[in-house]
């Protein structure tokens, strides 16, 4: 029973993740981010000659990396198109690093580049990339910054709270539901329950006590976790009809948390002791609002216009399978969130009392269907897993080749070394039939002759 149960609490742990990120404004930014920078790498790519490609293999065999702000190749390059391509992508990868991560990454503190101006550059190549094609039309908001303001970092003792922390601490209390208020809780070993707390105990559980210590009281998870869906939905220049400009601290999710943990002080909500229901949230969201004068995002755009799994499977783009699939499963989650938003805000109600009926009969609950709750694509035991119903193995393998090519490009352009596969279900890997059709699949992609 013990076991089984830390499987369970496990797998909410890393579905939660898939929840928060791909139901949630910031995710989806995040999203298109990478979408672009992985079209604009094969663009790149394919604008090297042979000779070119020679070099910067040769490069990188000898620890150099084909993209770096300091100095590289391409960033010297005498071709301003090729300069700029490489320029342009690492904005976009130092953004996307920046928002998920941390205010001032390593590599933009050795460059000495404030980060508010390369989210503002990625911001603008994303929605022009994009604009009617996913992101909403930009004719009107030509010109513009599309972020303004400086960017702090945000410490507590040695840890940056950063948007990633956030998504660990929202997982972590989130298992708390079915361990303490679950029906097999009292079967429970309470060696689990004291796992969940020594975990909170760590850098886990750091937004959850800074959010307790600014509030100055004990404001509980259901709280801390409608702070932190707060802080993951702000308005997004290309998403939120109206939205071109915002300032940092309205963006950048860290910033939201603290503003609305500060608001505390002076403005307590319903939510420290009535049950997260809908209009209960909402209220909350509406307070912190007009409290710190943070607007909470929406998406108005038409991510995309695939419309199942093996839709975006058959895109003839390597680069285009992926993102069109997550987005197709974000647009299902944000349905999710119009009809009954503490669903996502408070991930752990789906699995217990009459939220885990979803799971026993998909078709009597407030929303028909649960399967945009789950990732489509797993690794279990090194194998690759995909659901049966929603793809044959061919629109699988297609996927899966997309996944692969996708981090390869970053592993190209800003690594060194070997192609990392610790992301790869390793079955894969040792069938040298399967890992030669792989890497020439690369080859094709990329130009360069190298693989996993």
């Amino acid at each position: 029973m013990t076991t089984m149960l830390s499987w369970h609490y496990k797998y909410l742990h890393e579905i939660n993740h898939w929840i928060r990120f791909h139901g949630s404004s910031i995710g989806i930014l995040l999203t298109f981010l990478q979408r672009s920078r992985d079209a604009l790498a094969t663009t790149l790519l394919n604008s090297l000659s042979n000779n070119e490609k020679l070099i910067l293999s040769y490069d990188r065999s000898n620890g150099h990396k084909l993209l770096d702000y300091r100095d590289s190749y391409i960033v010297r390059n005498s071709d301003p198109q090729i300069c700029n391509l490489g320029l342009d992508w690492l904005d976009l990868h130092s953004a996307f690093l920046a928002l998920l991560n941390g205010g001032t990454t390593d590599e933009l503190r050795v460059a000495d580049v404030e980060p508010v101006d390369i989210i503002d550059r990625a911001l603008a190549i994303n929605w022009a990339q994009w604009q009617n094609k996913g992101m909403l039309d930009r004719s009107s908001a030509r010109g513009v910054s599309h972020v303004t303001g400086i960017s702090v970092a945000l410490k507590a003792n040695s840890t940056t709270l950063t948007t990633a922390l956030l998504l660990e601490c929202a997982a972590a209390l989130d298992e708390g539901y079915p361990l303490f208020r679950g029906s097999l809780r009292e079967f429970t070993d309470p060696a689990l329950q004291r796992m969940l707390k020594h975990t909170m105990s760590g850098s886990y559980g750091i937004p959850y006590w800074m959010a307790e210590r600014i509030a100055g009281r004990a404001i509980g998870p259901n709280v801390v976790l409608a702070m932190i869906d707060f802080a993951l939905n702000p308005p997004i220049p290309g998403l939120h009809y109206g939205i071109s400009t915002v300032r940092w601290e309205e963006l950048y999710p860290p910033c939201r948390f603290l503003a609305a943990a500060m608001s505390l002080t002076k403005n307590p909500v319903a939510l420290e002791y009535l049950e997260p229901e809908p209009e209960v949230l909402l209220d909350s969201y509406r307070k912190w609002e007009i409290a710190t004068g943070l607007r909470m995002g929406r998406v108005d755009a038409l991510l995309t216009d695939i419309s199942n799994l093996s839709g975006a499977a058959e895109l003839p783009w390597v680069t285009e399978r992926i993102p069109h699939a997550t987005l197709m499963y974000s647009i299902e989650l944000l349905r999710e969130r119009k009809r009954t938003p503490h669903t996502l805000s408070h991930v752990g109600l789906n699995f217990v009392g009459d939220g885990a009926l979803r799971f026993v009969d998909p078709s009597h609950w407030w929303v028909e269907g649960n399967w945009w709750l789950f990732p489509p694509l797993r690794a279990q035991l090194g194998v690759y897993c995909w659901p049966s119903e929603r793809l044959d193995q061919d629109q699988a393998t297609s996927l899966f080749i997309g996944s692969a090519v996708s981090s390869a490009l970053d592993d190209i352009l800003h690594n060194i070394g070997p192609l990392s596969n610790q992301h790869l279900p390793w079955t894969a890997l040792e069938d040298p039939g399967e890992l030669a059709a792989l890497n020439n699949i690369l080859h094709t992609v990329t130009g360069f002759k190298i693989g996993w």
